[in-house]
């Protein structure tokens, strides 16, 4: 696949931080005074077969950080692929972070996208669950579904993705809270698109 040109606009950058959930984060002599800015969780979701897009997961991963970057919380960020598979694809871990040195880990976090999209292309993706199904709690520092003050960013090329359609009656009722924390990053031959918000879920037609 031939590397595509990649412009995250800066303003986008600010405009998604600024959205992002305010919370109260600790005290400042005794008195609890000082908040935060920032996300609770970043699940990314990749299409198969992007492996060799290592560039752009990187800006994409640069940007998360700055995009959190009045956080006062610790945060995890999962990566989860799809494509042709029941459920999601993961490495059944998470990046915990939200410390001072957290960025370090922007190029780690780019190699796991890539890792997980892996090189086998799948032109009809399927999302087929927002978080995966487990029992075990700890594999995602105690988190089992997603939230309202969480970010999720969607990976993959145009006209390629779609929700699966038993998701349609599961989220109905709260896909605009969902399609206003959604940031899509669309793969369009050479360019690449970051759509924030968008207008509407495709789904899958069984």
């Amino acid at each position: 696949m031939e590397k595509i040109r990649i412009i995250f606009p800066s303003r986008l950058i600010h405009k998604i931080s600024q959205d992002s959930p305010s919370y109260q984060a600790g005290e400042i002599y005794g008195r609890s005074e000082e908040y935060g800015r920032s996300y609770k969780c970043i699940s990314i979701y990749v299409q198969n077969g992007l492996y060799d897009q290592i560039e752009l997961f990187k800006e994409i991963s640069q940007s998360i950080f700055k995009i959190q970057s009045n956080n006062k919380r610790k945060y995890p960020l999962l990566v989860f692929g799809f494509g042709e598979t029941e459920h999601l694809q993961h490495e059944k871990k998470y990046f915990d972070l939200g410390y001072a040195n957290s960025w370090h880990n922007a190029n780690k976090i780019a190699e796991t996208i890539a890792r997980i999209s892996g090189n086998k292309p799948v032109k009809n993706a399927i999302i087929p669950e927002l978080f995966p199904k487990s029992d075990i709690r700890s594999l995602y520092g105690g988190k089992t579904k997603i939230e309202r003050d969480d970010l999720l960013i969607i990976i993959g090329k145009k006209d390629e993705v779609f929700l699966d359609e038993n998701l349609k009656n599961k989220i109905s009722l709260r896909i605009n809270n969902l399609i206003k924390r959604t940031l899509l990053v669309q793969i369009n031959n050479n360019d690449v698109n970051f759509i924030y918000k968008p207008r509407e879920f495709y789904f899958s037609e069984n």
